[in-house]
């Protein structure tokens, strides 16, 4: 639009030169910029023939009177974004006006602008330089060309400060000068010259700026080319072993700039000897082109590899696995080693020799698991075929001599833990994996002490060296020998062995108990004294918050003993009452600083980074919650008898309401797998606060909500949130309490129930769960409820039977092969294995029916508040809408059959398996009597007679069986659905949303095209993946960037790019720039007053969160691999990098370029809004 309007105002303006003058004068940031584009359009169309003379004499004066003057600092505007908008404006219209009056105008701004760098001054130099630009590939005279290219070159020698004009130079000079083909020799001398050369890291950040005319991408010209200078080659040499990661890339970048024009010329060339005997340093030949392509990429991909310090061994091994690569010489002796094989050698000590200290000590981590689980299945399948091979020889007093010689090794490292100090700790953590292997086998279903004598004989052993361990552990858990994040690993072990230890005494020997309570005792004080102590500095050491750590974890695992009413009898122990009083006492969500991580120089395991320190603060916390639960439970009223200090002389309520937010703000910091103790907490709290406290019960409800809905596409961890959640939301208590108020608790309750049950529809399982718990809690009680009846709560929230007898089959395709594959492992029975060690999840849409029909068979007809109940149920199915009604026709018979005078003899074969095969329904909607048997969460009495089907129906086939009425009239049965014309499916999908209202938002979207106030272009022609291309469309346009700018247009019709785009790209401009044209794309944008952004990790780049975008910003994004290209760094204006805390060196591009959007996008509303 803005080209259209310049040609429009030249052709209708009868004097141009007057119009330029007009125009100039006075320069502000608006005249300049439209002045630089009819200066353009000018010297593109060429002057009329009438009217040059005139032109190139008002383009004369526009340039030395207006234009020169604005590139020194402090000319113009007075704001320094005006001043950069009218200065990046002049110097386009300055190179215009060379453009049209030729080499006398660039010839007397040459000397100017050398005058001026001779005379020196503040902002001299970046002045000068912008018009030796301009004037550069205009200038004829050589006296003039050779002081240019001198007076680049010595900006580019400069040390120390003169770095922002040595990327000034290489950046703006070096590529005009390059255009100019008799300054170009100047320069390369200058460059590679014997004497007076720039250092390496200067002379290849010029040459990168010099590489398109060194090293065009097209066919090759006459002039100089650098593959044939050695003098270029040692310095692309000496740049590849640079310690700047900078100077490395630049060396990459030149290198594979003269291997793809060597490769795609199919050149024949060899570069010149350096003097004396030495070999060629370059060659190519056309008939080994394909290999030495090969070859050179394999070289470039290690080299690009060990940068990235990432995934080093693969490349590196695929690259040396070739054989004959290690083939001896002739005459080489057998045995000795090949020329490789050396400089391999060489090349690892170097390698090793660079290290930094701190990744050269002893490793210091916990062994792999896996070796520990092979052990111990072999050791135990080894026992198993022992016992068979005696009990098939008729033996009946086995010795176990094999099973001896497995454990002996193990028994014999176990008994001297405790007293030998200086066994090493490799082999401590091997020992004591494979004893917590072998205890944890005491899980699988099928384990029975009593009848497996291979796991009896094992405990026994076992159980042998139990002081010894726990001595251990204690030292280990309560001294200073943990003292590293890595250390952790291992504090969980010892940990973990704890419970197994009390489990295993409680089985196999009564008589190890006292030493059990020692040591618990023991290592709650320990704890609790660690705890207390407070750190003398300001910078907390890493040993001195692990060990807190450690210490905290320790009391919560003690907790979980106690909380699991095992046979201990523990809360005599005095230490109990100590921990009761100290968690009293203790600040709840207390988070741990983090460490200064300064460790002394003779530490074999020295902390480098601070990563994941963010994860142990989560744990320290969680562990606070899990002691928490123990006192919860164990001691209610959790403020009396502590009255020393202000906060604990609350009263038990006002106590309980403080533990509840801290709850809540717990549940906020803590990643979603470490709640689970957080919610087990608000289900005791809850309920005493119901009454006085609603808003803040309700808080916790949404909350508790929100995280695990959050969490339905997380596999690992929902179904274990999702019960925690379910038994505190649906805790007997709370329902009582919500129910008898009758208040926002309740109805927040309904509404969470409906949630759930319509998540059910998409996430199998998730209504089994909730109606389990809450069946059995209604009807078999735990004795922690206080309620009397607690049956009352079905009476309240009969909506979850009701919903239950509707419920069914809601299959989609992903879902119903995996319960095909279920279904059938399941009736395998014993014959499969799977089915004896692990456990039904009971996540089959069937057993919600079942649970129901289970529940209703449980209630007593004769019990006045069941039959109540029954009643309700069965008028709220009448009322259901009949097309749901239709699809529970098999529950409804099954409640109509529990009152005594319908349906009497009617058993649960006959309603839900007979009944459906006879009616021809599709086999989705008949439930197997083998799933009631499978489905034990709710027992039915033995008497019930569930498989008692009526001999008529049973001996009946579907061809025998119809339901018609003969009665009614031809046309009645047309207007009559048909028991035929049932739908097969229990819970229809949702309704889609219709294809009108779809287009509706479209037009609403289309409408706001264009009416974007950014000024942002995202530049992403470096980027290939059609993915990337694809998500990145999409956030520029979500966040109104005024174009994307793509390498080519063909991505758009790329199926992965559409995928990921959802039609952005009919919203947003694009445009196409290749890689080759971005270098004049991105000047022509300075021109136009954008600055040029560039998202890369260098010395002098901003960080994200401090850097203020330019409202006129150019985001230019790097490849995938290797990030923005050498030649390119140097246009940018700044760089800007994302603050990075993890390990992993960099993020993915699209991810990258979404978060600067966004954070432009963001800095620009707030202007707004002040604005405004």
């Amino acid at each position: 639009m803005e080209v259209v309007l310049a040609d429009t105002l030249l052709s209708r303006c009868g004097d141009r030169a007057a119009l330029l003058r007009a125009l100039s004068a006075p320069l502000c940031a608006e005249r300049a910029e439209a002045l630089r584009l009819l200066l353009q359009r000018l010297a593109a169309g060429g002057p009329a023939a009438g009217e040059a003379e005139a032109l190139r004499r008002a383009a004369w004066e526009v340039a030395l009177e207006r234009c020169r003057p604005l590139l020194r600092p402090g000319e113009g505007a007075a704001g320094s974004g005006e001043r950069l908008r009218t200065a990046r404006a002049a110097r386009g219209a300055l190179r215009h006006c060379v453009q049209l009056c030729g080499a006398p105008l660039a010839a007397r701004l040459a000397r100017d602008a050398l005058a001026e760098l001779a005379a020196g001054g503040p902002g001299a130099e970046e002045a000068a330089v912008e018009a030796l630009v301009a004037a550069a590939p205009r200038l004829e005279e050589p006296e003039l060309l050779s002081r240019c290219a001198a007076a680049a070159l010595a900006l580019v020698r400069e040390e120390g400060e003169g770095e922002a004009a040595a990327a000034l130079v290489a950046g703006r000079l070096l590529p005009a000068l390059g255009a100019n083909g008799a300054a170009l020799p100047r320069v390369w001398e200058g460059l590679l010259g014997a004497g007076g050369a720039p250092r390496a890291g200067r002379a290849l950040l010029a040459m990168s700026a010099l590489a398109d005319a060194l090293l065009p991408r097209g066919p090759a010209g006459p002039g100089l080319d650098a593959r044939l200078c050695p003098r270029f080659w040692r310095l692309v040499q000496e740049g590849l072993t640079e310690r700047d990661g900078l100077c490395r890339k630049r060396a990459r970048y030149l290198l594979k700039r003269a291997l793809d024009l060597s490769g795609g010329q199919r050149a024949e060339l060899r570069c010149p000897p350096d003097g004396g005997h030495e070999s060629s340093l370059f060659w190519w030949s056309a008939e080994k082109n394909e290999q030495l392509l090969q070859f050179w990429e394999t070289y470039i991909l290690i080299m690009e590899t060990l940068e990235g310090n990432q995934f080093v061994i693969g490349p590196l091994m695929d690259a040396l696995s070739e054989s004959s690569l290690y083939s001896r010489t002739p005459g080489e002796s057998i045995g000795a080693c090949p020329p490789l094989g050396l400089r391999l050698q060489k090349f690892l000590a170097t390698y090793l020799s660079l290290l930094p200290e701190e990744e050269k000590g002893e490793n210091c981590f916990m062994p792999d698991w896996f070796e520990a689980k092979l052990v111990s299945t072999m050791i135990l399948l080894a026992a198993d075929v022992e016992q068979m091979k005696n009990k098939c020889s008729g033996k009946s007093n086995i010795e176990w001599i094999e099973l001896e010689a497995f454990l002996n090794p193990l028994l014999d490292v176990l008994m001297k833990l405790g007293s030998n100090a200086y066994i090493p700790t490799l082999r401590a953590d091997k020992s004591l994996q494979l004893l917590l292997k072998l205890l944890q086998t005491r899980w699988l279903k099928c384990s029975n002490t009593q009848d497996d004598e291979v796991l009896f004989f094992i405990w026994k052993s076992l159980v042998t060296p139990v002081e010894s361990i726990l001595e251990f552990v204690l030292r280990r858990l309560t001294t200073n020998e943990l003292s590293t994040v890595s250390d952790l690993d291992r504090c969980d072990l010892y940990l973990a062995l704890i419970p197994e230890i009390v489990n295993l005494c409680l089985k196999v020997n009564w008589k190890k108990m006292p030493s059990i309570k020692n040591f618990l005792s023991s290592l709650i004080n320990a704890s609790i004294c660690n705890l207390q102590e407070r750190n003398s500095e300001k910078e907390p050491k890493v040993k001195e918050q692990i060990r807190k750590v450690a210490s905290m974890a320790s009391l919560a695992v003690v907790c979980e003993i106690m909380d699991g009413k095992l046979e201990v009898h523990l809360e005599s122990l005095p230490s109990v009452d100590a921990l009761k009083k100290f968690l009293s006492f203790s600040q709840f969500n207390e988070v741990l600083k983090k460490p200064s991580y300064i460790e002394e120089k003779n530490s074999s395991c020295k902390e480098t980074t601070s990563q994941g320190w963010g994860k142990i603060v989560a744990r320290y916390v969680r562990d606070q919650w899990i002691c928490l639960r123990f006192v919860l439970n164990s001691f209610p009223a959790l403020a009396q008898g502590c009255e020393e200090t202000s906060v604990m002389s609350l009263s038990t309520l006002e106590r309980s309401k403080e533990i509840l937010q801290s709850a809540l703000e717990a549940l906020s910091i803590l990643p979603s797998d470490q709640v689970l103790p957080v919610f087990d907490c608000m289900k005791v709290l809850v309920p005493k606060l119901l009454d006085s406290s609603e808003a803040l019960c309700i808080e916790a409800f949404d909350l508790a909500w929100k995280i695990t809905s959050s969490l339905s596409n997380t596999q690992l961890i929902f179904w274990a949130n999702l019960k925690a959640f379910v038994q505190f939301i649906f805790d007997t208590e709370v329902l009582a309490v919500a129910a008898t108020a009758k208040g926002q608790a309740y109805t927040k309750i309904k509404e969470i129930i409906f949630k759930l049950i319509d998540l059910s529809t998409t996430k199998t399982g998730v209504f089994n769960v909730v109606l389990s718990h809450c069946c059995q809690s209604w009807i078999f009680p735990t004795e922690r409820s206080a309620l009397r009846n607690a049956f009352l709560n079905a009476g309240s929230y009969s909506e979850l039977i009701t919903e239950a007898c509707v419920f069914g089959t809601v299959f989609r395709r992903d879902q119903r092969h995996i319960q095909d594959v279920h279904a059938f492992i399941e009736n395998l029975g014993e014959k499969c294995a799977a089915n004896v060690v692990t456990e039904s999840t009971n996540r089959d849409d069937h057993y919600v029916r079942i649970c129901a029909v289970k529940f209703l068979c449980l209630l007593d007809g004769s019990n006045v508040s069941h039959k109540t109940f029954m009643e309700d149920i069965f008028i709220k199915l009448l009322d259901k809408d009949e097309e749901k009604l239709k699809k529970s026709i098999c529950t409804f018979l099954s409640v109509l059959a529990h009152f005594d005078i319908i349906l009497e003899n009617t058993s649960e074969k006959t309603i839900f398996y007979t009944l459906p095969r006879l009616s021809e329904l599709a086999e989705d909607e008949w439930i197997s009597l083998s799933k009631f048997d499978r489905f034990t969460d709710i027992p039915l009495p033995a008497a019930f007679q569930c498989y008692h089907s009526r001999a008529e129906l049973r001996d009946l086939k579907p061809s025998d069986w119809s339901q018609q009425d003969m009665g009614s009239h031809s046309a009645e049965a047309d207007s009559q659905p048909e028991w035929t014309d049932v739908q097969k499916k229990i819970i229809p999908w949702k309704n889609s949303t219709s294809s009108l209202d779809l287009e509706t938002a479209f037009q609403d979207r289309a409408a706001k095209l264009g009416k974007s106030n950014s000024r942002l272009i995202v530049v992403a022609s470096l980027i290939d993946k059609p993915t990337n291309l694809g998500g990145l469309c999409r956030t520029s346009e979500i966040f109104g960037a005024s174009a994307l700018v793509v390498g080519s247009l063909h991505y758009i019709q790329d199926k992965q790019f559409q995928h990921l785009s959802v039609s952005a790209e009919q919203w947003l401009p694009l445009v196409e720039v290749k890689p080759s044209q971005l270098v004049d794309y991105l000047q022509q944008k300075k021109t136009e007053g954008y600055t040029i952004i560039g998202v890369e990790q260098t010395a002098k780049s901003f960080d994200l969160t401090e850097y203020c975008f330019p409202e006129k910003s150019l985001l230019l994004l790097g490849n995938e691999h290797e990030g923005i290209p050498a030649n390119l760094i140097h246009h940018l204006d700044v760089c800007v990098e994302i603050p990075q805390q993890g390990i992993i060196r960099s993020l993915n591009v699209h991810v990258s370029g979404a978060l600067l959007i966004w954070e432009y996008t963001r800095q620009q509303v707030i202007k707004q809004k002040q604005q405004q």
